[in-house]
């Protein structure tokens, strides 16, 4: 995810080392630089470049030079999802994750200070329903006992999985892909606690992060919901119904309730956020 209290570093400022440091932190929070390396100093200003181009390319700015400018920093500060855009679900040797059962539970754990419980939770059935529409199994519910697949929280800073949220602006939320997945709660999504909630805005951003809850990855394309950065979409374009179609083709899945699982390892990270 980007940096904690993350502000896009001024233009002028770009090639002092400090603010070159978070320039870069940002840049492999999203997949655009290798995490293995220190944002200090371990990389070749080749490396630089080719990083933000690739970031310009998937953000669609017109002029794709490779250089830290003034668009550029203004994209870098947009409300947007933190999945890294290399495609961590390309790792999957037995394709991408997806529920391979008839039915998918999910519940509300909380409330947010901004929004009751009742309006939180009708606004997340629309998105579910929303997906619905274009794929018959699975069937998506919700869980009237204490399991479910899908655990959905309103939650702030460090909150217990090792992705903390970066208060207000830029990550808004996260959600994790379904099994197989090593290292995450499979399906379950949190909503920074520091946005701002109303109905409409927490309805577009499940939309979103119900899309990875179910094992989409981001999409190049600007009016598809699962662009990565938050666009207000309500519906889904034709970009998410084919790729959800053809997730989740329609024919009969496993059983109707499957006991929930948890593999945890440090192989391969496999979390979203918007």
């Amino acid at each position: 995810m980007a940096p904690q209290d993350w502000k896009a570093p001024a233009v002028a400022d770009a090639d002092k080392p400090e603010e070159k440091k978070k320039i870069r932190a940002y840049l492999q929070s999203l997949g655009y630089l290798d995490i293995s390396k220190s944002p200090d100093g371990g990389f070749s200003k080749a490396e630089d470049y080719a990083a933000i181009r690739k970031f310009q390319h998937f953000y669609g700015l017109k002029d794709v030079t490779g250089s830290y400018n003034e668009k550029t920093r203004q994209a870098m500060t947009e409300k947007r999802c933190g999945i890294p855009e290399n495609n961590v679900l390309a790792s999957f040797n037995t394709g991408p994750p997806k529920w391979n059962k008839r039915a998918i539970f999910w519940k509300l754990k909380n409330e947010s200070q901004h929004l009751g419980y009742e309006d939180a939770k009708n606004q997340i059935e629309e998105a579910f329903a929303e997906w619905q529409k274009y794929f018959r199994y699975p069937q998506i519910k919700e869980s009237e006992d204490e399991e479910e697949d899908i655990s959905i929280e309103f939650t702030q800073t460090h909150h217990g999985d090792g992705y903390p949220f970066d208060g207000p602006g830029n990550v808004l939320a996260h959600a994790f892909f379904p099994l197989p997945s090593s290292g995450v709660p499979a399906g379950d999504m949190h909503f920074d606690e520091a946005e701002k909630w109303t109905t409409t805005f927490l309805r577009q951003v499940a939309l979103h992060e119900l899309g990875h809850s179910l094992g989409l990855s981001h999409s190049s394309d600007p009016n598809s919901v699962m662009w990565p950065w938050f666009n207000g979409k309500s519906k889904l374009e034709r970009d998410d119904i084919a790729r959800i179609q053809a997730l989740y083709p329609d024919h009969t899945l496993g059983s109707t309730r499957n006991i929930r699982h948890n593999a945890w390892s440090n192989s391969v990270t496999h979390i979203a956020r918007i």
